[in-house]
């Protein structure tokens, strides 16, 4: 990968999800790359915030807007326009199935 190309979506998801799937050589290239890039270095912490705020909401009941949120995942992965393979299929599967008793309930 060369210098100036910035880390993929997918990529960082990995990174921040579970660092452990990448191998040393990668998690490192990508912790110099935020390092040095202010674009990357911006788009880690907004996507490290989201997946916080994620997992603190899993944690609580759900409330009207977390229905709401349900029923567009839902909507979007039955178009199929929600990637899965940007997430951990296992913690994607586990989200998924979270908001579908979320939306039902």
């Amino acid at each position: 990968m060369k210098r100036q190309e910035h880390i993929s979506e997918e990529r960082f998801d990995t990174f921040v999800i579970s660092a452990d799937l990448l191998d040393k050589k990668e998690r490192e290239f990508i912790e110099n790359h935020i390092e040095h890039c202010q674009l990357c270095r911006d788009y880690y912490i907004k996507i490290q915030d989201f997946y916080r705020e994620l997992e603190q909401r899993l944690r609580t009941p759900p409330g009207e807007k977390d229905r709401e949120l349900a029923h567009a995942m839902l909507r979007k992965r039955s178009r199929g326009l929600l990637p899965s393979k940007s997430l951990e299929e296992k913690r994607f599967e586990s989200l998924v199935k979270t908001y579908t008793d979320v939306a039902v309930a």
